[in-house]
């Protein structure tokens, strides 16, 4: 026993420092490797002041200039391509900034390096996509000091991702130019420190996983990343690429969740270490693409893992099944010649499966258990919090408490051997049952259930062989799921954690048997004493601080009266306007909620919002704001088959750069804005109001054109947003503490007014 926990906690501490961000280069490294000072100094001089700089800003505009200076001065020419892009029911007019690397066969097809640099409304964007614009060009820099790549490079540093991937949707609107691309490397961030992860690919990945596992020189990733990735709600212009038939793979960090979209996303806080990560990944992937001189065409995909970021395992996917197949029959092979054995202890298998399913069962039950307690002590108040070592404390140590319980309850029952028969049995069932249902996140099964099997027929049984190599495979494999998940999930994924070990620790119950049931029970006391002592700190360390602030954008709200007759002239009822601010499953900070009078809202704090719980406060105590509000001058509205269609001409008339409609879902069947066609989610996806949104409207406002199924009349909702909180704010943005701040599109108001269409009969 204590040698298997010996051999556990030296794994961990190995995942710990592997998986940390590597040192920094500093300027002086060689011309044609990567280095962070040199992309931190070309970052800063292209972001200025650090201010926000969201898309059709003048900040945004400043941003890109600098940054058609900085390929300038590599002796690159940069272009900017800027258009009207339409996305997932928003519009805005972009300015993509590109520039190409000449290789030295430039008839073949090209590699494609991505990045975005607007940022929220929120927050700077060190990171998202500071990162991205850094690398890109200290990635161009390097390739200039080189021999020349065989491929073009293509530099894109694209506008509008922010926005709904609106730059990358301006981009593949050039079908030639997409066609010349054989592959896309696209880096990104969410947070501001963390290994520099490959996270995703496209689709019959497999050459791409080859060559990302001979190129990349301290590889983190896995099919697991990529599997899960696909069945989440996320997009980065990976998704446009990927879409358009695209070959491509993704990199990202995700450490200090609490600073993405928000004020702390600054050159401050941007992680030297995950920078020169990200730009040794791309610098090596880039050039591993422009050398290959195959094609990246869809060629099947594959199940691949590093080892402690030195290099990757991988293997075709449809190998799985047959690999946990074979592993099942190993470890059967194992158990029968054990049996067959005249001497030491046999039997004890049922126990031995008690012992296991029990203690992954007990320690599921302590784990969300121990989120509920923390949840309501106010220790876990948000997804994540600014320190994660007494959550990792606890949650780490409640699998030791469930297997070492499990294994004193049993005492004298629970043998070596079949405990150990019990344990490997089980995880070849789920082998076999994770191969087939879900291969890509099946290999930390797999390759353990081989290792166990190979070990039980190889070695003596009750050897220190046969008891740790596959626990320690296991742990090699499971335990870096483990220590990066709360980084990616936050605090829902803290029992699955649990489970992950508890799954792990299983392996260590052959070497509880024959211990006395009081040095199991100590172990469990111990590990209950540890997982409390990280309950308490949790409690005691604050949830937010400066550095990692609580998210909090405050919103002021104007729900404008309007005649209901089509006329968009404003006029109807006594305008309402209150402050909308966070969520309120989210406590507010005490000074906001004395200064507002907030209380949590009865109803949805919008007229198109479904019902969730927000903090609402009257704007009463606010200088007086009576703003003019957003119009839709109609012109015809037109009867067809089966509806009827509107025109009309959307404008702000206090100058709000953003303005839009909140629209039926169910009727709608089209929109167009500003002459272009709108993509719709399908009807079965779509909340009960439909947002078309206009992120860059001109002055003169847009043309809008809406074709509704029905004859019946409707009412929509028209609206603009204008960024900051003017003098109406000042009280509460004073109250705001500086562990609390804006996230995304940041502290804004917002007017909307209702509008009835009807058909002219």
């Amino acid at each position: 026993m204590r040698s298997a926990f010996a051999a556990l906690a030296a794994v961990l501490a190995l995942v710990a420092w592997r998986y940390a961000p590597p040192p920094a280069r500093g300027a002086d490294a060689p011309a044609t490797e990567f280095s962070a000072a040199r992309a931190t100094a070309a970052l800063a001089r292209a972001v200025g002041d650090g201010a926000p700089h969201p898309t059709g800003s003048a900040a945004n505009a400043a941003v890109r200039a600098r940054l058609v200076a900085e390929f300038e001065q590599l002796g690159l020419r940069p272009t900017v391509e800027e258009r009207l892009a339409c996305g997932w029911a928003r519009c805005a007019t972009v300015a993509n900034v590109l520039a190409t690397v000449p290789g030295s066969d430039p008839s073949r097809p090209a590699v494609l390096l991505a990045s975005h640099y607007d940022s929220v409304a929120a927050g700077p964007g060190g990171a998202d996509d500071g990162v991205g614009v850094a690398t890109t060009i200290e990635v161009a820099r390097a390739l200039l000091a080189g021999p020349k790549p065989q491929r073009d490079v293509l530099l894109l540093v694209d506008d509008g991702e922010e926005q709904g991937l609106l730059g990358a949707e301006a981009f593949v609107r050039d079908v030639a130019r997409r066609r010349r691309i054989a592959a896309v490397v696209n880096v990104e961030a969410r947070g501001t420190t963390g290994p520099s992860l490959l996270f995703e690919l496209s689709p019959g990945s497999a050459r791409l996983v080859g060559e990302a596992a001979r190129s990349l020189p301290r590889p983190v990733t896995n099919s697991i990343y990529y599997t899960i990735y696909k069945r989440l709600p996320n997009d980065t212009d990976l998704t446009v690429f990927k879409r358009e038939g695209m070959a491509g793979v993704n990199f990202a960090f995700v450490g200090a969740p609490l600073r993405y979209h928000t004020p702390r996303d600054d050159l401050r806080h941007l992680d030297a270490g995950s920078l020169q990560h990200h730009g040794d990944h791309a610098l090596a992937m880039v050039r591993a693409l422009a050398a290959s001189r195959g094609s990246f065409e869809p060629a099947g995909d594959a199940v691949f893992f590093d080892l402690l970021a030195v290099f990757v395992v991988r293997w075709p996917q449809p190998w799985t099944l047959p690999l946990a197949a074979l592993g099942a029959v190993l470890v059967v092979a194992a158990v029968v010649r054990e049996r067959r054995r005249a001497d030491g202890a046999r039997g004890g298998s049922g126990w031995g499966a008690a012992a296991a399913l029990g203690s992954v069962a007990l320690t599921a039950g302590l784990g969300w258990a121990l989120l509920a307690l923390l949840r309501g002590l106010g220790a876990v108040p948000y997804q994540w919090v600014a320190s994660a070592w007494p959550l990792r404390l606890g949650f780490w140590t409640v699998p030791v408490a469930g297997v070492a319980l499990c294994a004193g309850l049993l005492g004298a029952r629970l043998r070596a051997a079949g405990a150990w028969s019990a344990t490997w049995i089980g995880w070849a069932l789920l082998a076999v049952v994770a191969a087939a249902l879900a291969p890509g996140v099946s290999y930390p099964l797999v390759v353990p259930v081989v290792v166990a099997g190979m070990a039980g027929l190889v070695a003596r049984p009750g050897s220190i062989v046969v008891s740790l190599a596959p626990l320690v495979s296991a742990a090699l494999l499971l335990f870096p799921v483990g220590w990066m998940l709360y980084d990616g999930m936050g605090a829902p994924a803290l029992p699955g954690i649990s489970i992950v070990v508890a799954l792990v620790l299983s392996g260590t119950l052959p070497g509880f048997a024959g211990t006395a049931r009081k040095w199991s029970f100590l172990t469990a006391g111990l590990a209950l004493v540890a997982a409390t002592v990280g309950v308490v700190a949790a409690c005691v360390v604050p949830p937010f601080t400066a550095d990692q602030p609580q998210p909090l954008s405050l919103v002021l709200y104007n729900g404008a009266g309007g005649s209901g007759d089509g006329a968009g002239d404003g006029a109807g009822d006594e305008p309402a306007t209150w402050w909308v601010a966070g969520s309120a499953d989210v406590p507010l900070p005490p000074a906001v909620a004395s200064a507002g009078g907030f209380a949590r809202a009865s109803a949805a704090p919008y007229p198109w919002a479904p019902p969730f719980p927000a903090w609402v406060a009257s704007a009463g105590h606010a200088p007086r704001w009576d703003p003019a509000p957003p119009q839709l001058d109609l012109g015809a509205v037109e009867r067809t088959a089966d509806g009827f269609l509107a025109r009309g001409r959307l404008r702000s008339t206090r100058g709000a750069s953003i303005a839009g409609l909140y629209v039926p879902a169910a009727r709608l069947r089209a929109v167009r804005l500003a002459g272009e066609a709108l993509v719709l989610r399908p009807a079965g996806d779509r909340d009960e109001w439909q947002i078309v949104e206009y992120v860059t409207l001109p002055a003169d406002g847009a043309e809008v054109e809406l074709t509704f199924a029905g004859a019946e009349a409707l009412t929509i909702h028209v609206f603009d947003v204008q960024l900051g909180l003017g003098s109406e704010g000042s009280a509460l943005l004073r109250a705001r503490p500086d562990w609390a701040v804006p996230i995304s599109r940041g502290d804004r108001s917002v007017v909307s007014r209702p509008l009835v269409l009807a058909a002219t009969r």
